[in-house]
């Protein structure tokens, strides 16, 4: 599977584990294979928290991925969980790659836009 995405939350204070224990109950329900990660040390200490990193795998083509980013978009119940994570959020990333990237997918907090640029 060449494609995948990758997810960094910054998680508000105080809301670390409940951001990993959500972001493992949505992969789950992607129906999707991947893995969460957490960072225990920040590369920045004084300037960011710590992460919560998750990846979903199993997209063939960049087609694949944008249309499960369609299908989150389209059904509120996806997007509604989605929310849930990012409200307990200072800032939520997406980012689907190959070898270079080759889309980019952002959902931020404060404007709730999504960009889509194809490289």
């Amino acid at each position: 599977m060449p494609y995948f995405i990758n997810t960094w939350r910054t998680p508000k204070h105080g809301h670390f584990k409940e951001v990993e224990k959500a972001a493992q109950e949505s992969l789950k329900a992607s129906g999707k294979f991947g893995n969460i990660s957490v960072t225990f040390s920040s590369p920045r200490p004084t300037d960011s928290n710590l992460k919560v990193i998750g990846t979903i795998a199993g997209f063939e083509t960049p087609s694949d991925v944008e249309n499960f980013f369609n299908s989150i978009w389209e059904d509120e119940n996806r997007f509604a969980n989605l929310e849930k994570i990012n409200t307990l959020c200072d800032q939520s990333v997406y980012l689907s790659q190959r070898s270079s990237i080759q889309s980019v997918h952002k959902l931020k907090i404060s404007s709730l836009n999504l960009f889509q640029g194809i490289s």
